[in-house]
């Protein structure tokens, strides 16, 4: 990612948008140090903060070399946010409440614990990204293919843990009224299969919609085409995982190839959306070129 020497490099504000990109960065930078994580089995009690530090230093990196001005601050508030609606969204389910209301002092701690990390990962990679990044301003398509996965894959990643959270309080709901009611029924799911479906389909349907229309909206040019094909490489790459974990890679083959399409095209309505704004506004280039070149 490049910028512009005389005008917009010289410049140090606050973007409110660059503090979106840079959640969705930084949610991608951690989905990619969990999967590594895992990937390793490691047991380190501490492995949450690091992953979090590494996720936000990475999401800062592509933020501070892709945003057009100085941004510092975005990264590392990002980062806090993270760590803010996890625990927001836990506390707004009743058993997350009760959970929360239970070990306030636990959470609170461990929330300004994280956030801390999260924010000096997020710094330090912001730091880093600006000092690497070259002195003309103009964005190639390799560049926005790289921020658009790691963007694909950070609303995935948020939309999966969000379907998740509220999947585990209807669990735990389902289990404390079955043992109300006579005790717990090891063949009665907690919840059906029906429901697990729905809830993966509409995270996988949000997740797509916000790749496409966060990766557009942190470009200053047209960027429809990596933004629809990285939210399809994500959602084909999460359906294959989902086989290799349940040993029938093969027998998904073809769904992942229907969803990663599914996953393009609301991906590319997302980032239309984005793009029509910014023409609108006269934020993006209208350069055909530069478009071309990044299209």
């Amino acid at each position: 990612m490049n910028r512009n020497p005389g005008i917009e490099r010289a410049e140090a504000r606050f973007s409110f948008g660059w503090v979106v990109v840079s959640y969705f960065l930084i949610c991608g930078g951690l989905c990619a140090a969990v999967t590594g994580y895992a990937l390793t089995g490691t047991n380190d009690p501490y492995a949450i903060g690091a992953a979090l530090f590494v996720g936000a230093g990475v999401g800062g990196l592509l933020a501070g070399r892709a945003s057009p001005h100085r941004s510092y601050l975005e990264p590392a508030l990002a980062a806090v946010l993270v760590v803010g609606s996890v625990v927001a969204f836990v506390y707004s389910t009743p058993m997350g409440r009760v959970i929360v209301e239970s070990h306030r002092d636990q959470v609170v701690r461990s929330a300004l614990q994280l956030g801390g990390v999260g924010a000096a990962g997020g710094l330090l990679g912001a730091l880093i990204g600006e000092a690497t990044q070259p002195a003309a301003h103009r964005e190639r398509f390799l560049g926005w293919m790289f921020h658009a996965l790691f963007i694909a894959g950070g609303a995935l990643f948020a939309a999966v843990t969000a379907a998740a959270l509220v999947l585990l309080n209807e669990a735990a709901q389902a289990a404390l009224f079955q043992t109300w009611t006579g005790g717990l029924d090891p063949d009665r799911p907690l919840v059906s299969e029906d429901r697990i479906s729905v809830a993966a389909a509409t995270a996988g349907a949000a997740a797509s919609f916000l790749a496409g229309l966060v990766t557009q909206m942190g470009a200053n040019r047209r960027v429809l085409f990596p933004a629809a094909f990285c939210a399809a490489l994500v959602m084909a790459a999460a359906v294959l995982a989902i086989g290799w974990a349940a040993r029938r890679v093969g027998e998904l083959v073809v769904p992942a190839l229907i969803f990663g399409a599914l996953a393009a095209a609301i991906a590319l309505v997302g980032a239309l959306i984005a793009f029509l704004v910014g023409r609108a506004t006269g934020r993006l280039s209208r350069d055909p070129d530069q478009d071309k070149n990044a299209a």
